[in-house]
């Protein structure tokens, strides 16, 4: 989606409307924040607020732009040699997972209902896999892990995918604060690896 021109004031509006979003639909789930709640916390006209994001589906798509770009800087990928900077760069992933919980815990709902968001989220994923995949292969080449199948890559790979799209809402069911479940998450990757390693 095109951003539309804004001044300064424009944008720091923008950025309130996005953060404060990004709160509720953290303490309510997606699903359940229609844009007059967002407006409505901000003592904001819904349509001063749809100036800027047309519909929920835009403030979606924009909070998970800010979400890939954090977890593309973190890079899974061919990149890396070692096992113990894939499991520290996993870990920051999940990190910024905690920050945009909502989406996480409302993915079902939003892929359901937000085509947009089901399109983009299909992409993300091509390029998250294809991004473990070459991690993976580094990490042999580096003979930090043995030689795979590509049915092991793909074990693997799903996961490493179970792991991160699941974590938050086994956590919160178990009744765990999300910080401190972190090292749970790590620990079962790694022993996942155990068996591949030289």
């Amino acid at each position: 989606m095109a951003k539309r021109k804004t001044t300064v004031k424009g944008e720091d509006r923008r950025a309130r409307i996005l953060t404060k979003a990004l709160q509720l639909f953290n303490k309510l789930g997606v699903e359940h924040v229609a844009v007059r709640d967002i407006a409505r916390a901000l003592a904001m006209r819904p349509g001063h607020l749809t100036y800027y994001f047309p519909d929920k589906e835009a403030l979606v798509l924009e909070l998970n732009a800010e979400l890939r770009a954090l977890n593309d800087a973190v890079r899974i990928d061919g990149g890396i040699r070692t096992l113990n900077v894939f499991l520290e760069r996993f870990e920051r992933i999940l990190r910024n997972h905690i920050a945009y919980r909502g989406l996480l815990l409302s993915m079902a709902w939003s892929l359901s209902a937000l085509p947009k968001v089901r399109t983009l989220y299909r992409a993300t994923q091509e390029k998250r896999q294809s991004g473990l995949r070459a991690c993976l292969r580094a990490l042999v080449s580096a003979g930090e892990l043995r030689s795979l199948t590509t049915d092991e890559e793909d074990f693997l790979i799903a996961c490493c995918s179970l792991i991160s799209r699941g974590w938050i809402v086994e956590s919160l069911a178990a009744g765990f604060e999300l910080e401190e479940r972190i090292p749970h998450y790590i620990g079962l990757l790694n022993k996942l690896l155990l068996p591949y390693r030289m």
